[in-house]
């Protein structure tokens, strides 16, 4: 970073999964890293030219995604444990305002003009809008299950999001509020960024070991790139040639050269990165290890790790302040969007995979159970509960799921034993597959007929939580009486 400067000008911009990078006018908060320290509730701010931390600021409960406002004067931190979202004042340190959001909020993303904080809400598969000068809540999208991460596109019209459950991108319109195009990707979709010319989006696609390239204009993945192991964080240099990829599965990061889609380098980093950006200069590659409670600061031309900076544990959506030489573009194209708008609904009781769905709250592990029977042929021969989990906390991998779940039902029928879990995708931090038990029990009584008023799943010991239930009434159930 150049200390000499003579002017300082405001930019915004996000250039990757993690990174949102503010150039400001006031001086003292220049070049500055900002980490959020989930489990100790608190922001590390690190020193960005000295990589020495300056002080700590409180983050709110279990602090995960983070947004800065365009001038850098504001942290937006979202919470994985409460319904609380948290506006922090950088150069006070001090918590403005508590947005009451009615459950767990997980990523953040910023409009370009710093009027909108589109946040990520994974129990209800919305995405939440945030007015940046009255701190409400103006609106709430319906998008894909398990919305994860958001990124808006470089002219600010249209904010991407995965949705981890549905193996899909919606494409939001920021003008209507509405979902406009869903687009599908890879198994469990976890971060994404946009190229700085707004005509590609790259996907990580934790389940596959693959990231997707969808063509803005052709709206659909033309690409898929193969890399790491359980790949979770993306992000771009401002010359939009370079994409690194951090594979949490085998503690490494894969570099895929844009022009070619090809994976040119693998480098190992010793222990499993999550989060990662890249400085808008685009010499200076952070990436989060929260396990080994380090931030790396490592070279983007020779990937060579320059410092490993200590930190607690839970680092997770790195956010960037500071000043640096001014930087002309050619203004992004637009991305030509198909579909036409469609205004939200209020969604049907009817029996769909959202209906279906029942998802817990409160807990550092994220489950979403749907009852699939009434979706299926009716000579399934067992009943078949879709299930996945997803933490940024432990190993999901240390739970054998077959001797977590129980069956009963409104009759008394109690089945523990004889579960069968057959496995979809897995890794520490995200797991998916299929409980499946046979329709009747050893005696011959059926699990679920028409006389059957309730079923219930409970799951033991998930998250420090002794005991979870989800239950589907009769209606839920494709039996008896409608």
């Amino acid at each position: 970073m150049n200390k000499k400067m003579s002017f300082y000008f405001v930019f915004f911009y996000f250039l990757g999964s993690g990174l949102v990078l503010a150039k400001s006018d006031f001086p003292k908060e220049q070049g500055l890293i900002y980490v959020p320290q989930g489990p100790a509730d608190t922001i590390a701010v690190l020193d960005a030219d000295s990589l020495k931390l300056i002080k700590t600021l409180p983050g709110g409960s279990n602090p995960h995604g983070l947004g800065i406002s365009p001038d850098g004067k504001y942290l937006y931190v979202p919470s994985l444990s409460s319904e609380k979202f948290s506006v922090i004042d950088t150069s006070t340190g001090k918590t403005i305002k508590s947005i009451a959001m009615g459950d767990a909020s997980h990523h953040v993303a910023v409009s370009p003009n710093g009027k909108n904080v589109y946040v990520t809400m994974s129990s209800s598969d919305t995405v939440a809008i945030i007015d940046s000068s009255t701190y409400k809540v103006v609106a709430s999208i319906p998008v894909g299950k398990n919305p994860d991460y958001p990124q808006f596109s470089p002219d600010g019209k249209y904010v991407y999001v995965t949705n981890m459950n549905s193996n899909s991108v919606s494409v939001i319109d920021t003008a209507s509020r509405g979902v406009i195009r869903s687009i599908d990707v890879g198994k469990l979709p976890d971060h994404l960024i946009v190229s700085p010319d707004g005509k590609y989006v790259y996907v990580v696609n934790l389940g596959s070991d693959s990231v997707s390239v969808i063509d803005i204009e052709k709206n659909k993945a033309a690409a898929t790139i193969n890399v790491g192991k359980d790949p979770h964080g993306i992000a771009i240099t401002p010359d939009g040639a370079k994409v690194f990829v951090t594979n949490s599965g085998d503690a490494s990061f894969s570099v895929i050269d844009t022009a070619s889609n090809v994976v040119t380098n693998t480098v190992d980093v010793k222990n499993d990165p999550n989060h990662v950006t890249v400085s808008l200069t685009g010499d200076t590659v952070y990436m989060g290890q929260p396990e080994a409670k380090k931030l790396l600061v490592i070279d983007s031309a020779t990937y060579k790790i320059i410092s490993r900076i200590n930190v607690y544990a839970g680092t997770h959506q790195i956010a960037l302040a500071g000043a640096t030489a001014e930087q002309s573009s050619q203004p992004p194209a637009s991305p030509k969007i198909l579909a036409a708008s469609e205004a939200s609904k209020e969604a049907k009781q009817d029996l769909n995979e959202r209906a279906l769905s029942r998802k817990n709250k409160g807990n550092p592990v994220m489950i979403d159970i749907t009852f699939m029977n009434p979706l299926l042929k009716p000579t399934e021969q067992d009943l078949v509960f879709k299930v996945t989990l997803n933490t940024h906390m432990g190993d999901l991998m240390d739970y054998e799921m077959e001797k977590l779940a129980t069956f009963k039902n409104s009759a008394g029928i109690q089945i523990t034993d004889g579960v069968r879990w057959i496995s979809d995708a897995d890794s520490k931090h995200h797991r998916s597959g299929f409980f499946r038990f046979g329709k009747k029990t050893g005696s011959g009584a059926a699990l679920m007929d028409d006389k059957t008023e309730y079923i219930i799943l409970e799951l033991d010991d998930i998250g420090g939580v002794p005991k979870q239930t989800f239950k589907w009434d009769q209606k839920f159930l494709g039996v008896g009486p409608s």
